[in-house]
């Protein structure tokens, strides 16, 4: 290889290198309320957890005293490198279903693929794993492992519950919310996309996962 192609690739990998790093940093920052935007300062009186909450796509219609209410629900875990974090299969129980955010630290996302798992991507903080089955009841096999020290905020879905009983339209915003975000995360895993055919389909499945789960008569 020519030392131009080499220089090159190096380069590259070193710039993508240098952007984790900043994102690992902007993130860690962000989460405790330093280096925020105008917008953000505005809002530095709200605890960590109400910052993590925030800044998941599914919650962007609720308003400050249901942000309030589920950040009274969240239950913080501590895990140490290696440790396993949260175990899902298509079965999992309805009573074990929760939305798992990363506060600190950096956890891997593994898929099983044959006999062996996967490493589909890291979370850090900001990140969540669980959005659908917290809503729909509905989840694929996945492992969540931590690379480092990892503290995680975990909400049940029982928080959720009362919530989407008595606003059918936040309901309806964070289920069209879920589907935006997965079709986007399937299209960053190189996997097949939601056909646009089968996307009514999919939202009155998952609408009925969500109704059923919750509790939901309409």
């Amino acid at each position: 290889m020519a030392a131009g192609s080499k220089r090159a690739i190096f380069d590259r990998v070193q710039s993508k290198t240098r952007n984790e790093i900043i994102d690992q940093a902007y993130r860690h920052l962000k989460i405790h309320g330093i280096g925020l935007s105008l917008v953000g300062r505005e809002a530095a009186h709200l605890s960590s957890k109400e910052r993590l909450l925030r800044d998941i796509e599914m919650f962007h219609t609720l308003n400050d005293e249901q942000f309030s209410q589920l950040a009274g629900a969240l239950v913080s875990q501590h895990f140490l490198a290696g440790q396993l974090i949260y175990q899902v299969d298509v079965h999992c129980p309805d009573t074990q279903r929760a939305l798992y955010i990363v506060a600190s630290g950096v956890a891997a996302l593994e898929s099983p693929r044959g006999d062996q798992n996967i490493e589909l991507r890291r979370l850090s903080p900001g990140d969540s794993i669980g959005r659908a089955g917290i809503l729909t009841g509905v989840s694929s096999p996945i492992t969540l492992r931590a690379v480092t020290r990892v503290s995680i905020f975990l909400l049940h879905k029982e928080a959720l519950t009362p919530i989407l009983q008595q606003n059918p339209e936040v309901a309806k915003s964070m289920l069209e919310s879920l589907m935006a975000y997965e079709a986007k995360a399937a299209e960053l895993l190189n996997e097949v996309p939601v056909n646009t055919a089968t996307r009514g389909d999919l939202f009155h499945r998952l609408l009925s996962g969500m109704r059923r789960l919750h509790g939901i008569s309409h």
